[in-house]
């Protein structure tokens, strides 16, 4: 009879199947277990001390009756308290900090996209673009978006003065945006150095630009664009 060797039975015993996971409350709330933690800790530790002083108090004569229940109880509600307190806090203070790193819809609102006018546009229908801009700036007076997309075309379509009374009525808007008073300015400039021939006034509005943004790259900027500006004009 042949001997069968041990370590080959055992190496072709079947392994015993792996224990299955268990779930850890790390694995079902993610970051806010830490959270929770945090809340029920400083629960325990409120509530601990509200029932030892409450214990503390009771031993002082008279004692009322039921002083121990009254001291757990006192102890739950402030335990419980403290513990929601520090859990809204704690997510108050994520919600503020992540509207400040992805800032919602609601904090940042979308400007209006015009894809239909801007497809017309691109497919060389400047006209029809137009017409279309034209008749949302007047149904919305105060839209300036769309007057920003028609000053565009309009410098496409030959008509700089049209583009420029555009730009200067997003400009005078009372609830205009600074991103669409610098855009509008910084178009104003391309017209004037442009199609528009008015050096003096793109350097009226550079100044209205260095002075409104002085200290930051916009501003620096600017008064980088006047003294070349200056530097190119003939003199008077």
């Amino acid at each position: 009879m042949s001997s069968q060797d041990p370590t080959s039975a055992r190496a072709a015993a079947p392994s015993a199947p792996p224990a299955a996971y268990t779930l850890t409350l790390f694995d079902r709330q993610g970051p806010d277990a830490v959270i929770g933690i945090r809340a029920t800790v400083w629960g325990v530790i409120a509530g601990t001390i509200t029932t030892g002083l409450g214990l503390g108090a009771s031993m002082i004569p008279p004692t009322p009756a039921h002083a121990f229940l009254r001291s757990l109880a006192a102890g739950v509600v402030t335990g419980v308290a403290t513990a929601v307190i520090v859990r809204s806090l704690s997510d108050a203070a994520g919600r503020a900090f992540l509207s400040i790193v992805q800032p919602s819809g609601a904090s940042c609102p979308a400007e209006p996209e015009y894809s239909r006018l801007q497809a017309l546009a691109a497919k060389g229908d400047v006209a029809g673009a137009l017409a279309g801009y034209e008749a949302i700036i007047q149904a919305q007076p105060g839209e300036s978006i769309a007057r920003l997309h028609a000053a565009e075309l309009l410098v496409l379509a030959r008509d700089p003065a049209r583009a420029e009374a555009l730009l200067r009525e997003v400009q005078r808007h009372p609830a205009r945006t600074e991103a669409h008073d610098l855009r509008a300015s910084n178009r104003l400039v391309d017209l004037y150095l442009g199609p528009l021939g008015e050096p003096r006034k793109a350097l009226r509005e550079l100044r209205r630009l260095a002075d409104a943004h002085a200290g930051t790259a916009v501003g620096d900027g600017a008064r980088e664009a006047i003294e070349r500006i200056k530097g190119e004009l003939e003199p008077v």
